[in-house]
C-alpha cells in the first residue's frame, strides 16, 4: 500500500509539473524570470483528482469527500513536498482551507505542522493565483510571490514612463466581466 500511494504521488507531482499553466511575465514587473512561473488551474485539479485517485493519496481513504470539498488545493500543495499525511491536522481547522489560501503566518497553523511552513509557503503559490475582480482593480496591492493569471500579453507603446499592454487572463481567474459579458 505505501509502495502505491508513492507511487500515486509521484505520478501526480508530474501531472502538475506538466499541467502548469505558463503565465506572461510583463517587463518591469519585479518578477524574476529565474523562478519557474506558472499555475494551476482548480478546474483541471478537481478534473485529475477524482474520488478514487484521492482515496489512493490520502492516508484516510474516508476524508475524500472533505478534501475534494474544501481542500483540494491544501492537499495538493501538501503533496508537492511530500509531507501529505499531514492533511489530516489542516481538516481540523476551517481557516486551513483552500478558500483561505495563500497562508501567510505559521501562528495560524497546528503546532506539529509548523516544521515544514517555509516550505509550503514557498510551493503554494502556483495552487493559488490571484483571481482578477471587476470591483478589487483600483489600488489592489498583491504579494510579491502573487501569480496573476495572465497567459499572454502584448505591448501596444512601451515608454520610459509608462507602457500599455493587450492582455489575456485565465478564464477561470477573469472575474472582470460581469454576468451580462460587459
Amino acid at each position: 500500500m505505501a509502495a502505491a500511494m508513492h507511487d500515486a504521488s509521484s505520478d501526480f507531482r508530474d501531472f502538475v509539473k506538466c499541467s502548469l499553466v505558463s503565465v506572461s511575465v510583463l517587463v518591469g514587473d519585479g518578477l524574476s524570470p529565474a523562478h519557474d512561473l506558472g499555475f494551476m488551474p482548480r478546474r483541471v485539479l478537481r478534473r485529475y483528482l477524482t474520488p478514487d485517485r484521492l482515496q489512493s493519496l490520502l492516508p484516510h481513504p474516508q476524508d475524500w469527500k472533505t478534501v475534494s470539498h474544501g481542500y483540494l488545493a491544501v492537499f495538493s500543495i501538501l503533496i508537492s513536498i511530500q509531507e501529505d499525511a499531514y492533511i489530516p491536522y489542516f481538516l481540523q481547522f476551517n481557516n486551513l482551507d483552500d478558500e483561505h489560501l495563500p497562508f501567510q503566518h505559521v501562528e495560524d497553523w497546528p503546532p506539529n505542522c509548523k516544521k515544514f511552513f517555509k516550505q509550503f509557503y514557498d510551493a503554494q503559490w502556483p495552487f493559488c493565483p490571484q483571481p482578477l475582480k471587476r470591483e478589487r482593480l483600483n489600488d489592489t496591492r498583491f504579494l510579491p510571490e502573487a501569480i496573476l493569471p495572465i497567459t499572454n500579453c502584448q505591448a501596444l507603446k512601451e515608454d520610459v514612463i509608462s507602457s500599455t499592454y493587450v492582455v489575456e487572463i485565465h478564464p477561470e481567474y477573469n472575474l472582470l466581466l460581469d454576468v451580462s459579458g460587459s
